[in-house]
């Protein structure tokens, strides 16, 4: 029974992971429920399974979550706004880990998120480290 279980977390994951090409939000889960699935192959309890599936997933999230997230930032065109990049800014809005910030330059608002995917006070000194799209990536100063 909990086999079938397993295989439908695992596919559903990996379906949302596929429909959110590139955000690398359900793919932890997926790698999760396999190792939860082989667990059910080899007749493991019901309770070492499930805690199977969530320190895997956990630990995935928490460990190559935020290195996957570098890697895939890819390429950054230079443009005039370029001006920005390397530059010590506060933020004016502080960044979580479910909302972006937004910082002040030249009198034009940015958002903001950390290059870590780490929290970020607000009123923090910050620095600007590239451009990707609307938004910048920062990463605290200190």
């Amino acid at each position: 029974m909990m086999t079938w279980i397993w295989c439908g977390i695992m596919l559903l994951a990996l379906i949302i992971e596929v429909v959110t090409v590139g955000n690398l939000i359900t793919i932890w889960f997926s790698v999760g429920a396999l190792i939860a699935l082989i667990c059910s192959l080899l007749n493991a309890s019901i309770a070492i399974q499930i805690i199977v599936f969530a320190l895997v997933s956990a630990t995935l999230i928490i460990l190559i979550r935020p290195i996957a997230n570098r890697f895939l930032r890819g390429d950054v065109e230079a443009t005039n706004a370029d001006r920005i990049i390397n530059q010590h800014l506060r933020l004016t809005k502080g960044i979580t880990e479910d909302a972006w910030g937004e910082l002040r330059f030249n009198g034009t608002i940015w958002s903001a998120v950390s290059y870590d995917g780490n929290p970020i006070n607000e009123g923090t000194l910050v620095t600007v480290l590239t451009i990707e799209g609307a938004k910048v990536i920062v990463k605290a100063i200190g």
